[in-house]
Parts: C-alpha cells; structure tokens; sequence
C-alpha cells in the first residue's frame, strides 16, 4: 500500500497521498499509507502535518460520503469550497486541493485515496485523473488480497476453536465449564465488549445464569436476570436471532434502566433442543458497530454448540438420577 501512495506522488506531483481501508464492523476508515513530499519543498511546517491523515466519524463528512455513494472521483478546491465541513477537512490537512477517489473492487467501495495540493489550489486534467483512477485500482486490489488472506487466516482460527469446543462437548465437564470455554472462545473470534449466556426454563419461564465473559475478563453478569421486556426474552418468544446495529435508538432500549448501559450494538442467539428456547447467548458492543453476516453465522453456531453443551448435561444428569 505505501509503495501506490509514494508513485502517487511521484506520478501526480502532488504534495501528499493517503490511502483508508473502509472497515465495514466499526464503519470506519483507518489510514493504511501515506506519503508526502514536504521536505522537498522546504517548508518551515512540519512535513508530517501536510496531507489528510484521519477520517473520523464519517458523517462528519458529506462529500467523503458522496464518495461512496457514488463511487466517483470528488474534488475540493479552497477557493471554491461552500461548507464549513469541506474548509474544515482542507485546514485540518493544511491543504488548498483534495482529490478524494473511491477505491472499488467488483462493485464496492473498499476503501479512500486522497491526493493532496498544499501550496495552491488546483484542478486536475483527464490524464492525471486516468492515471489516478489506474493506480486507485492497484490499491483497491492490494486491499482486496489483505482482506483475503486475513479471512483465511481467520478461517484457520475459528476451525481450531470449533475443534477445541467439540472435543470439550464429548469430555465429562460440568455444564459451567463448557460455557465458560463457549463465552471464552467468542470473545476471541469477535471483538466485542462482552458475552452472556443464559438458561431458560420454559416451565417456570424463568432464567438462570450461565456464563459471561467481559473484555477485561471479567466473569461477572450483567444483571443478575434478563429484563422481562429486554431483547434476552424477545428472542426466547420469537425463537430467532435478534440483532440491532443501533440500539441506541431501538425501542428495547429506552428505558431509563438501559440507557445508562451504554449499548451501541447487541445481538441474541437462541439456544434451541428440539425447536424448543432453552437459553439465549448475547453479544453486545459499547461502541459503533454493524453485525456482519460471517460474524451473526459464527455467532449462530456457538449458540448451537452451547445448546448442545445445555443438552448433554441433562441428559448426564437424568442419567446419573436414574442410577441413584
């Protein structure tokens, strides 16, 4: 990636380039390159203050926005920029000029370049901008590889964390132990603030606790019970995974018991025996988050995997009755 930003540079003659990869969990652009050619030009500020460094919030910033949604090149002149946001941008980079180009692979924004004039305003010609589009493809297709390699990886480690788990489920391990590993092995494969666990009787409909784990891990639950109007039950009454990318404005959270809470994102997961609810297994983010589908599929499957857990112990335990 820093290899495409320096022949930006180069190729373009322009005073800096920066290179984001969208992360699409936390909705977010990180910088993954830059370069600049400050030092050349001798000038008295920093070098490592010229060009846009950090997109934070990007709802802070409509145009970045409207190169996404378009998927085509934007530029942002001093002398003609019309909001407070664009003269924002261009004086946090201590740029005249920006060139925003979306970088997309097989039809999706991958990631952002932006090119950067420092001493002028300036426009671009067709050739500059062809040229710029053809060095924006190699690093949508770097970003492209990385993200490849990184699911294999990831791949490899969810395989070897299922693997411990089945091999935890045949063993003769009281039922807290095996959720604890269930929690445990989540928190490794998701990068959430915490997971619980709880059992559910249908009978008494009642709830009892087992297992959580917190990112500092910390084992001790939330609430010592699921709120009876919480998202805990609703997936018991629906019987279907539940996920909410916004709980701060969804209706389960508005109480002024939950809003204290903090929650940004939570997910449940039924855990099922014969279509029958005997536990939920929840997910909850304190920070900007949109579930995946790779990430609720895992999710799913841990669920399964402490149903089956919740099962085997009572059969053992029905088991170990009869012979009493």
């Amino acid at each position: 990636m820093q290899t495409v930003a320096t022949e930006m540079v180069r190729a373009i003659q322009v005073d800096s380039c920066s290179i984001f990869v969208w992360d699409q969990t936390h909705r977010n652009l990180y910088p993954a390159a830059h370069e600049n050619q400050a030092s050349a030009m001798q000038w008295e500020r920093e070098q490592s203050h010229i060009g846009l460094r950090n997109i934070e919030h990007l709802e802070q910033y409509p145009i970045v926005q409207r190169v996404f949604e378009t998927q085509e090149i934007h530029s942002l002149r001093y002398d003609n920029a019309f909001s407070p946001h664009q003269i924002a941008l261009l004086e946090a980079a201590e740029l005249k000029s920006v060139l925003l180009v979306p970088l997309v692979r097989r039809q999706k924004v991958l990631g952002l370049l932006a090119l950067g004039q420092a001493n002028h305003p300036r426009s671009f010609t067709q050739s500059e901008l062809r040229l710029t589009q053809n060095l924006a493809g190699q690093a949508a297709v770097a970003i492209e590889h990385a993200h490849l390699f990184s699911q294999a990886q990831r791949r490899v480690e969810e395989l070897s964390t299922f693997h411990e788990i089945v091999l935890q489920l045949n063993t003769p391990l009281e039922l807290g132990e095996v959720l604890d590993s269930i929690t445990e092995a989540a928190l490794k494969l998701v990068d959430a603030h915490n997971m619980h666990i709880f059992l559910y009787d249908a009978e008494t409909q009642q709830f009892t606790y087992g297992s959580a784990l917190w990112y500092d891990g910390s084992r001790k639950p939330a609430v010592a019970s699921p709120r009876p109007n919480g998202i805990t039950m609703k997936v018991v009454q629906e019987g279907v995974p539940i996920v909410i990318n916004d709980a701060s404005n969804h209706p389960l959270f508005q109480t002024n018991e939950s809003k204290p809470w903090g929650i940004c994102a939570i997910a449940g997961f039924p855990l099922k025996h014969e279509d029958q609810v005997i536990g939920v297994f929840t997910t909850t983010y304190l920070r900007t988050h949109a579930f995946s589908e790779e990430e609720t599929l895992l999710l799913n499957l841990l669920a399964d995997q402490a149903a089956v857990a919740v099962k085997n112990a009572r059969l053992y335990d029905e088991a170990q009755r009869r012979l009493r």
